[in-house]
């Protein structure tokens, strides 16, 4: 018998890879464990608002493995999103249908529900699927196997093997944010710590109050759509752009980040379903030189590799804009050769204003003065639409575009050259954590076009103000309400009765709010894992596996044989774990259910 904990996507997966890799006439019985629907788990769940939108178009999202899986399991291949939608009515989202549009993160949760059912129709007469609605809350080894106790009361004795594809959790609320939440209790205010916004309960926001939000990310993005469009308000076309029309029951929201601008939208596909850059710089062979490199750093040795990459793409883009492909394959020979090389650059007819500058796009606002809060504002409405502008040129013909969406075809080169102790700990702590990934999230991880637009046409009807950067948020001292403002703008903090932290908590194993990891971590069954440096090895959040097929590693350091975990909760093991499984390009996600099962098959 086979636990999976978790039945996301990532655990469909190795249910997927189990009943494929099933073989022989002995009965194999699979307990999946989730509170919350198979398939689609907790945050792609069919019950929540159809406002709420995937980053990723519906012809790039899959399920199922094909040819470029490399695995040991055979390839069965599935449809894609975009290919299940169109052999599938659904009365929801008719307007999400194309290959390269944005569906709602609900029906991409049913199509998970789909291939969960098809997953199980399609299994072995020998293999049995059990599913439970329940939270798993111990899990401790016996002399007849592992078993896993679920908060109903259930004990599932007897197991094999146990999987856990725990996905996001909760974590426990840091010193600033409990101090905040107690504020806000102790004066009759509202505080939304960090979490996804569909489990958030806004109803609790009056109509017309003032309402601060820290983040202008993704989750910002939800917040506005459930604060303005799920409360009846709508969005309009006009000869100008998109214009808001009130329902009359929205609050006003206040909001800042520390960039002081949003995500970047993300261009128009123009790669197809499985079309992305191939490198020339940061290729699998200069990864694995850096890995060979005990005192590596991400921005000695990474970050100049990547920055090449994304340079080349945007001036060969930007020629090609001007001169045709002709002139950009012309330039591309020449600036190969010699790319540090400026005059390259004017030979080809690209002045010093075409140069490529990460501190341009990273803070555009830094040569504007701004006298208030207002100036700023009609400051990032020409900034959002000129992004918008961008966007619809597309990721290949426009140069901006083309060069960010780099970084996002390049992440397994990246993992290459970073996963599992690639740097030094120091360098994984402060160049990548708290500068690279926020860095990458802005650029190339941004929200379909659509939301920046509606961001600009509620910033232009009053119901949006964003306060810029660096936001500084403040409690009052009389207790009737919390002060946000900017440290770069001037102006006077705003009074707001409640408080939004528009972001997803990061994993972080020692503060995690999961019942299962809390009691594993309780009873030494797990730790969190140690990037060596010179200076002391840093300790992460993340949940420490082997390489794969990633068992779960003790406090005393040892492997448990039978129990395997991957996904968010082993973030720092593995980098930027927020993906979904894209066809024709190798998932990794895939590869990973493919080893995890078979390992587990084996127990």
């Amino acid at each position: 018998m086979i636990c999976l904990v978790g039945a996301g996507p990532r655990g469909l997966a190795v249910l997927e890879r189990l009943c494929a890799n099933h073989a022989g006439e002995n009965e194999l019985v699979i307990h999946v464990v989730d509170p919350f629907p198979p398939g689609s788990g907790r945050i792609w769940r069919e019950q929540q608002s159809p406002q709420l939108l995937m980053n990723t178009v519906s012809s790039q999202v899959s399920q199922f493995t094909d040819e470029s899986i490399d695995c040991s399991g055979p390839i069965r291949p599935g449809p894609s999103l975009h290919g299940w939608l169109q052999s599938h009515d659904s009365d929801a989202d008719q307007g999400r249908r194309g290959p390269d549009d944005y569906p709602s993160r609900r029906l991409y949760g049913r199509y998970l529900r789909w291939v969960f059912d098809r997953v199980v129709a399609d299994a072995p007469d020998t293999v049995r699927v059990v599913v439970h609605r329940a939270t798993a809350v111990a899990l401790e080894d016996a002399d007849n196997g592992q078993c896993v106790t679920l908060d109903d009361g259930n004990r599932l004795a007897g197991m094999d093997a146990v999987v856990l594809s725990l996905g996001h959790s909760d974590t426990e609320l840091t010193g600033k944010e409990r101090q905040l939440a107690g504020f806000a209790e102790r004066h009759g205010l509202r505080y939304f710590p960090p979490a996804n916004p569909a489990d958030l309960d806004f109803d609790k926001i009056d109509a017309g109050e003032a309402v601060g939000v820290r983040g202008l990310g993704l989750a910002f993005f939800d917040v506005l759509a459930l604060v303005m469009e799920g409360r009846g308000g709508r969005f309009v076309p006009s000869d100008k752009g998109l214009r808001y029309r009130p329902s009359g029951r929205e609050p006003t929201l206040y909001a800042g980040a520390h960039h002081g601008i949003p995500d970047y939208a993300r261009g128009r596909n123009q790669k197809g379903v499985a079309g992305k850059h191939r490198p020339r710089f940061l290729t699998a062979d200069a990864a694995h030189r850096i890995r060979e490199n005990p005192e590596a750093t991400f921005r000695r040795d990474v970050w100049p590799l990547l920055d090449a990459e994304v340079r080349t793409v945007y001036y060969q883009a930007l020629v090609a804009q001007r001169g045709g492909s002709s002139a950009a394959s012309n330039f591309l020979k020449d600036y190969l050769s010699e790319p540090d090389d400026p005059g390259t650059l004017r030979r080809h007819g690209l002045t010093a204003s075409d140069e490529w500058s990460w501190e341009r796009l990273g803070q555009p606002w830094r040569p504007h003065e701004f006298s208030d809060h207002a100036t700023f504002n009609q400051w990032l409405l020409g900034h959002l639409r000129e992004d918008i502008g961008h966007a619809e040129v597309g990721n290949v013909d426009d140069p901006v575009k083309a060069a960010l969406d780099v970084i996002r075809d390049l992440h397994k080169e990246i993992r290459l050259a970073i996963d599992r102790s690639g740097v030094i700990g120091s360098s994984y702590r402060d160049e990548v954590i708290h500068w690279f990934t926020p860095l990458s999230t802005l650029f190339s991880a941004g929200p379909p076009p659509l939301r920046v637009e509606q961001m600009a046409a509620l910033i232009e009807c009053g119901l949006l103000q964003v306060v810029g950067p660096e936001p500084q948020v403040r409690t009052d001292p009389t207790g009737a309400c919390f002060l946000i403002g900017s440290a770069t703008i001037p102006g006077k903090q705003i009074r707001t009765t409640s408080l939004i932290e528009a972001r997803i908590p990061k994993p972080d194993l020692k503060h995690s709010a999961n019942p299962l990891l809390c009691f594993l971590v309780e009873t030494g069954q797990c730790r969190p894992y140690h990037i060596p440096d010179p200076d002391g090895a840093y300790e992460s959040g993340g949940l420490d596996v082997t390489p794969r097929p990633y068992r779960l590693i003790d406090a005393a350091g040892v492997p448990h044989s039978r129990r395997f975990a991957y996904g968010p909760p082993t973030e720092s093991v593995f980098w930027f774990l927020n993906e979904t499984i894209r066809p024709g390009i190798g998932s990794m996600i895939l590869e990973d259910a493919d080893a995890i099962s078979r390992a587990a098959l084996t127990c």
